[in-house]
């Protein structure tokens, strides 16, 4: 049973005072904090299950307890894992938590809630394009739209699936990415990857906030291709100043 496996966290204040209850969270959000990181090393189902059940409990007390800023910052964190599934589960319970009186004047709940409407909405554009997807699976126009749908919610690595089956050197890059570092022999480098997800946005004619998101990985390969020395001369140069570019965006 459920029950056997679980631990549940439940810290008691000394009385219904505001000072109490102001300390019971306070020792709340301490034992979070303390805990999380010690199941970092989670291995196997049931670990990984423990670490899954205390995160979710963390957000949730962060949220209704107007600890915004935790809340989200453990959101990026968890959905960076789960992936759709588990970035749509937490968007429509936070839009309802956030939205009840107790939550929604607190900092930065205006600007979460905001934020997670729009989640909600690559959300429903990615399972629009699984829909497609699953009635045309070998069509390439098709898998590239889910592709590009996977990708503005953070999905790359299932993003990565649907590019691979494309036609070309998007496949191949795709391929390569996925394989990467036993790549076997090849005449794709990192710098390859870098350019062409740096390139994809101006080619397929994206809108700013998806083209972010492929600059954001294109970023990520241009300092591989610089640490690992593909990339020298003027073409580091280039490469080095995207990537300034990328992280100036970003903050």
């Amino acid at each position: 049973a459920l029950a056997d496996k679980v631990v549940r966290l439940h810290v008691i204040a000394s009385s219904d005072s505001a000072e109490d209850q102001r300390v019971k969270l306070e020792v709340r959000d301490a034992l979070l904090a303390y805990l999380s990181p010690r199941l970092e090393a989670a291995s196997g189902a049931e670990d990984a299950a423990a670490v899954y059940l205390l995160r979710r409990a963390a957000f949730r007390q962060y949220l209704t307890g107007g600890n915004i800023a935790a809340a989200e910052a453990l959101y990026d964190r968890m959905t960076r894992v789960g992936g759709v599934e588990y970035a749509q589960a937490l968007a429509r319970f936070s839009s309802r938590a956030l939205s009840r009186q107790a939550t929604a004047k607190a900092a930065g709940a205006k600007e979460f809630l905001g934020r997670l409407a729009v989640v909600e909405k690559k959300v429903r554009a990615v399972e629009a394009a699984r829909a497609t997807a699953e009635q045309a699976p070998d069509d390439p126009a098709v898998c590239e739209r889910y592709a590009v749908a996977l990708v503005a919610l953070g999905d790359w690595p299932g993003a990565l699936v649907q590019f691979s089956r494309l036609e070309g050197r998007d496949r191949e890059l795709a391929l390569f990415e996925r394989r990467y570092p036993r790549t076997g022999v090849t005449r794709l480098t990192t710098a390859d990857v870098a350019d062409r997800w740096w390139s994809y946005p101006e080619t397929t004619g994206l809108g700013s906030a998806d083209a972010a998101a492929f600059r954001l990985r294109a970023a990520k390969w241009y300092r591989l291709a610089v640490t690992n020395g593909v990339l020298r001369g003027v073409r580091r140069q280039i490469a080095e100043k995207r990537v300034r570019e990328t992280e100036e965006a970003a903050e």
